[in-house]
């Protein structure tokens, strides 16, 4: 039908000058506007030239209809109508701006777009509010919020209309999307303060993801406040950011306090919610302290600590390889009127696992038996890499069989332990780990398949040294491990009788005789 009609606008345009009436300019800008519906490029452009030749001069609106009759073909043709309006002297207005936008726009070309929003700027034809939007839309979408937010705000200090919702909605997903700290607060101040929207779930995750990381709190007290607002069952999860950006402004009490209203709400705080803590201990000096005394002073106020604060103290202490000040805090526990955990007492295992301090080990699953405590997959994974640091590592081979008589599958990591510690002293059993390996599922490495067929694993040989050379680092490196190790079991040994007592020990203080009833080895908590 569109191409019938122009058809006979041109038949009618020939009868025309066939019986001497001159077309006027209001008679080729409504046949061109025929033609640029379907669109008729070629027609369009004959059109344009006859006119021209009639010495019919085209004013602003004849270049526009040519421009959107060109809107298929290649951008450089539309380039090419701008440069005919400059030879003829024919300043473009907003319109012609804007078809020139939406090509770009429309090939996500946002550089060039930018280029020819400068160029309306500076022509004195800025352009209307659709294409502002689409504009901003466009750098939002293309992960520019600093850019998006920017022109939303020189937009809307100097037009009467203000922008969408939905433009300003872009804008805030996109900052959030990238962790643009300033367009966050700014797009959430606009839209819930101003406009009082009430995002979804979603982008209020996203807005608390970016508030915790840039440790801004006051933005992720609103954004839980919303949720809130919303009838949505708060998580672990939407507290997380929270705790985040209360400690990465120093806000330690408030932390604590919001553990506590986690657990009020029926929320139970695992240790990556309180990971938080444990980053500002390691970047802090005396962090450790002034964390303790944090939580001596909320506790001076009858306000209750939630074990988990205590064990990411505690995990931090044996990160920084402070194993004795992790067992005071230990000891320290019912100061605070905290009872531990299993997670406190894993935390407190690592610790050995690094020490290799088997005596500690003992006296903690002593101490976990007296409080009832079950141990779970981690615990026996701890238990066990203790023992295999042990030159007799039997115990290690008996906490495997009670963890899969407990009817728990060991990791990975486990077995490939195992086969490296029975490799290293020619141990056969290391066979029947594979075959373990293999009954739960799991794949033999290449590493650990290349330990078992070459007694090595893999790695490129050293410079050759001469025995003696051996021998002389062999015996410097076992002086200094020996060296340190015992160090740092002495400094803890004193501190353990106190905290931990064993068996024997808290007989030997209720007037028994230890002699005559020894200590009985440890075994592992049963389920």
């Amino acid at each position: 039908m569109a191409k019938l009609g122009a058809v006979n606008a041109v038949h009618l345009c020939r009868e025309m000058k066939e019986r001497g009436i001159k077309p006027d300019l209001q008679l080729y800008s409504l046949l061109l506007r025929s033609l640029a519906q379907e669109p008729f490029v070629v027609e369009a452009f004959a059109i344009f030239e006859d006119m021209k030749a009639l010495g019919i001069h085209p004013d602003v609106g004849v270049y526009n209809t040519l421009i959107r009759t060109c809107r298929l073909e290649d951008p450089l043709v539309s380039l090419s109508i701008m440069d005919m309006m400059t030879e003829d002297r024919v300043p473009p207005n907003a319109e012609t701006y804007e078809l020139l936008m939406e090509r770009y726009i429309a090939s996500d070309n946002l550089e060039r777009c930018m280029e020819i929003y400068a160029q309306a700027e500076s022509g004195q034809a800025p352009l209307n509010i659709a294409s502002v939007e689409k504009l901003i839309g466009l750098a939002a979408e293309t992960y520019y919020p600093r850019l998006a937010c920017q022109m939303a705000e020189y937009f809307e200090a100097r037009a009467v209309r203000s922008l969408n919702v939905s433009t300003w909605v872009k804008c805030l997903i996109s900052s959030a999307d990238q962790l643009y700290a300033e367009g966050v607060s700014q797009c959430w101040e606009k839209l819930v303060d101003h406009l009082n929207l009430q995002p979804d779930e979603g982008l209020c995750i996203a807005v608390l993801h970016t508030a915790g990381r840039h440790g801004l709190p006051r933005l992720a007290t609103s954004v839980i406040s919303a949720l809130k607002a919303n009838n949505i069952d708060l998580r672990e999860y939407h507290f997380a950011p929270l705790i985040q950006a209360l400690c990465g402004e120093g806000l330690l009490e408030e932390a604590v306090l919001s553990i506590n209203m986690m657990y009020e709400d029926g929320i139970e705080p695992t240790l990556q919610t309180v990971g938080p803590f444990m980053e500002w201990v390691h970047t802090n000096h005396d962090g450790i302290d002034r964390l303790w005394a944090v939580l001596d002073t909320v506790r001076s106020q009858n306000t209750p600590v939630h074990v988990m604060v205590i064990n990411a103290l505690i995990k931090a202490s044996v990160d920084m390889g402070e194993l004795q000040r992790a067992i005071g805090i230990f000891g320290a526990l019912p100061q605070l009127d905290i009872s531990p955990d299993l997670t406190t007492f894993e935390e407190l295992l690592a610790g050995c696992v690094l020490l290799r301090h088997r005596e500690l080990c003992n006296r903690l699953l002593d101490h976990m038996q007296q409080l009832q405590i079950k141990p779970r997959a981690r615990t026996y994974q701890l238990l066990i890499e203790l023992y295999l640091t042990q030159d007799t590592y039997e115990d290690a081979f008996f906490y495997l069989e009670e963890m899969k008589g407990q009817g728990m599958i060991p990791p990975v990591e486990v077995y490939n332990a195992i086969i490296r510690k029975c490799m290293q002293n020619g141990d056969t059993r290391h066979k029947i780990a594979v075959e373990d390996m293999r009954e739960c599922g799991y794949t033999v490495s290449q590493e650990v398949q290349y330990l078992i067929n070459h007694g090595t694993d893999g790695s490129p040989p050293e410079k050759p040294r001469t025995h003696l050379e051996n021998e002389w680092l062999a015996l410097l490196a076992k002086g200094k491990e020996a060296e340190v190790i015992a160090a740092a079991q002495f400094e803890t040994d004193e501190l353990l009788r106190n905290i931990v007592p064993t068996e024997s020990e808290r007989k030997a203080a209720s007037g028994h005789d230890p002699e005559v009833q020894p200590e009985a080895k440890v075994a592992p908590a049963s389920s």
